[in-house]
């Protein structure tokens, strides 16, 4: 429900060359005026939290939505005698997974393949995106489009600044146990695509198969219906 988090704030003023320090003929020629002492490190908590819900229904559709909050405490970050606290981040994310079953009307020739639309809204003030795609699987093979935007809220709610493309592959081993290797590309196509250039991200995920817990509500069912199926025995006294 909550992740606790500490984070170390340190540096060194030799590290960086500021503005007041450089002559436009000579370079670095003076010490710097905006830090005249060193910083002392600091170590700071950051809580986060989060919530997701996931119902099955009928005709095998799962929804799912999601949300978490980041830096709670608003922790300071400024690296200087001033207060500059870290907005608060908010994400809300759902999804709607559902079957489809491709049937050529031949024995075995019967394929389930897995829809699975979806949308990320993050917020941190001043910032905003919306993300919203679908990914589709049929096995073994992962495909997924995504498009991503700067707001929700605004007159170019369809001026996208990014695609995301993504394939994979599922390998299944004896043991049910999966392995899936995903690649995705985040293509940049706002004016920055020169400059920005695209994403790459390579993704490993093994999913570890456990036997099948029952609830107490089947527990029950199970015990009661082996004490009815149970013989009656009769004693005489």
């Amino acid at each position: 429900m909550s992740v606790f988090s500490i984070n170390l704030r340190d540096f060194r003023n030799s590290d960086f060359i500021f503005t007041d320090q450089l002559d436009p003929v000579q370079g670095v020629v003076r010490q710097s005026s905006f830090l005249n002492d060193e910083v002392e490190p600091v170590i700071y908590p950051d809580w986060n939290a989060g919530l997701v819900y996931r119902q099955n229904l009928l005709n095998n559709i799962t929804p799912t939505i999601g949300i978490s909050v980041s830096h709670i405490l608003r922790p300071n970050i400024s690296f200087v005698n001033n207060v500059v606290r870290l907005p608060v981040k908010c994400v809300v994310n759902g999804n709607l997974l559902t079957q489809v079953v491709f049937n050529k009307g031949k024995v075995g020739r019967t394929r389930i393949a897995l829809m699975n639309p979806g949308f990320v809204y993050e917020y941190q003030k001043p910032f905003q995106t919306f993300t919203f795609g679908s990914g589709f699987d049929v096995d073994p093979l992962r495909f997924g489009m995504w498009f991503r935007n700067r707001s929700l809220f605004s007159d170019d709610v369809y001026k996208f600044n990014s695609i995301i493309m993504h394939a994979g592959i599922v390998m299944s081993s004896s043991s049910n146990h999966d392995l899936i290797i995903d690649y995705t590309y985040d293509s940049t196509i706002s004016k920055l695509e020169f400059a920005a250039g695209g994403a790459h991200e390579i993704t490993l995920i093994y999913n570890i198969s456990l036997p099948e817990r029952k609830g107490a509500v089947e527990c029950y069912k199970e015990w009661w219906r082996e004490v009815r199926g149970r013989p009656v025995t009769l004693k005489r006294k």
